[in-house]
């Protein structure tokens, strides 16, 4: 139950004492394995049932309901469990043959224990990019950056979740359009990660994903000009959009960064300067209307 604790200090000390513990089931697995016999030694199948239990606890402290102490410190104790058997370097100590984590995964995977790349656990942290917490939404999209891709059975899947951010961009909660261009964000990365290109995956007519949504923004812009209110309302804040486009085109980590071409940057440029001057129109313009009453 330490993961409920809202103490930064105690879940700090918990994920130091759990890498510890993972550091030395993965050294003894990987010395086990090394021989034939030690492929089926009470050690290594003792691992592997913890790893197939720890992965089931994660999951579940992902799930609808839990708390955001929950939610991520088990983030954080899955990024540690990827990061020594599932990064291609093995953690912190590359330089050392022991450090050959994926060997581990590798078995884990041949004996059916393993879920932390699998489907189940990919959708665990898809869910929890739209959470109302920043960090948690953040680190979950790290995660599924770094670990995982798209390949040809799951385009479908990955092609509806990306129609999905860009509606959520359109939300007028700020959270949730937040969320959208993190969605947004994250297919996109994944797509690139399956090899053949964001274009392959998504339903997009443009070379590049924020090229797609550069008219999407300009959009949303005409609608707001038109009225601020039912725009702002009814699907077009803007702010989701930019936020994705943005990212996309300025965030180092993306497949698209510095992508755009000099036409669309100036498209973009321009396009924020003028939603900065209205902003600032419609906040200095003074009500017409007459009240005898103080406003509410």
């Amino acid at each position: 139950e330490n993961v409920n604790s809202d103490s930064s200090p105690l879940r700090q000390a918990l994920i130091n004492s759990f890498t510890t513990l993972l550091v030395r089931l993965r050294d003894s697995c990987l010395q086990a394995l090394r021989t034939h016999e030690g492929v089926g030694c009470d050690g290594v199948v003792r691992s592997m049932t913890f790893l197939e239990w720890l992965f089931r606890f994660l999951a579940s402290c992902l799930e609808i309901g839990s708390n955001y102490q929950r939610k991520i410190t088990a983030l954080e104790l899955y990024k540690v469990v990827l990061s020594y058997l599932a990064d291609e370097n093995g953690g912190e100590r590359k330089s050392n043959a022991k450090a050959d984590g994926q060997r581990v995964m590798k078995h884990c995977i041949a004996v059916g224990k393993w879920g932390f790349t699998s489907e189940i656990g990919r959708e665990s942290l898809l869910f929890c990019i739209s959470d109302s917490a920043e960090d948690v939404r953040e680190s979950a999209a790290r995660l599924l950056a770094t670990y995982f891709k798209i390949i040809e059975p799951d385009a479908s899947r990955f092609n509806l979740l990306f129609n999905k951010g860009v509606s959520l961009c359109g939300d007028p909660m700020f959270y949730n359009s937040e969320a959208g261009a993190l969605l947004v964000y994250t297919v996109t990365c994944l797509s690139y990660k399956g090899g053949l290109g964001a274009t392959k995956f998504l339903d997009i007519k443009f070379e590049r994903v924020c090229s797609g949504l550069l008219p999407h923004a300009e959009n949303q812009f005409a609608a707001l000009k038109t009225d601020i209110l039912l725009g702002a309302t009814g699907g077009s804040p803007l702010y989701g959009i930019l936020r994705a486009v943005g990212r996309l085109e300025l965030d180092p980590s993306s497949p698209e960064y510095h992508t755009l071409s000099p036409q669309e940057i100036n498209r973009f440029v321009n396009l924020v300067e003028a939603v900065v001057h209205h902003l600032l129109q419609v906040l200095a313009s003074k009500s017409t209307s007459i009240s005898d009453y103080a406003p509410s």
